[in-house]
């Protein structure tokens, strides 16, 4: 779900919430591992658990479903220098689902 999609959502009325408001959250979902930014759609996906959203995603390009993958450690990470520091690692896999294709 977008961002502007959860203000659509929840967010109408004469109190209607603001982008800042909205981003604030998700950011905190986010840092607490509830929340997971889809970079390839624009879009943030719940984890079922927060171990989850260290992993891998899969997005399906025809109906947008994420799928999240178990590991996703690829070998060339894993041998990065050791003085490098590595803060974030987004690993998104784009193909068809087993529905779409």
């Amino acid at each position: 779900m977008k961002a502007y999609d959860l203000i659509q959502q929840f967010g109408a009325g004469v109190r209607a919430t603001k982008p800042p408001t909205v981003y604030r959250s998700l950011d905190l979902l986010m840092g607490i591992g509830l929340v997971r930014k889809v970079v390839t759609l624009g879009a943030y996906v719940a984890c079922p658990k927060a171990t989850d959203c260290a992993a891998g995603l899969l997005v399906c390009s025809c109906c947008h479903a994420v799928e999240h993958l178990p590991d996703a450690r690829p070998a060339a990470i894993a041998g990065a220098p050791q003085d490098c520091l590595i803060e974030q690692v987004v690993l998104e896999a784009s193909g068809l689902c087993p529905l779409c294709r």
